[in-house]
C-alpha cells in the first residue's frame, strides 16, 4: 500500500492543525499474513517537520497476534434497543 502527495488517486490529504507543523510526503505499508497465524506490518510516513532541515521517515511496525474470537458489536446489527 502507498500514497503520495499530489497524487489523483490514493493522494495525501491532512488536517490545517497537522499541516502546520508535519508535512506529510509519502506513505507506504508492508503487510505480511505469517504461518504462525499472526500478521504483521511495517508503515513508513516520510514528512517534512517544521523546524528541521529533510526529510524525517517515522518508522511503525508490529505483529499481531487474534487474543480471541470476534463478538460483534450489538449496535452495529440493527437489533440494540434504543433508550430514549
Amino acid at each position: 500500500v502507498s500514497a503520495a502527495l499530489g497524487s489523483q488517486t490514493y493522494g495525501i490529504l491532512s488536517n490545517p492543525f497537522l499541516d502546520q507543523a508535519f508535512h506529510t510526503v509519502s506513505f507506504r505499508m508492508r503487510i505480511t499474513a505469517n504461518d504462525d497465524r499472526t500478521w504483521s506490518y511495517e508503515q513508513h510516513t516520510e514528512m517534512r517537520v517544521r523546524g528541521r532541515d529533510g526529510l524525517v521517515d517515522h518508522v511503525d511496525r508490529n505483529t499481531l497476534k487474534r487474543v480471541s474470537a470476534p463478538i460483534p458489536n450489538p449496535l452495529a446489527s440493527g437489533s440494540a434497543v434504543r433508550r430514549d
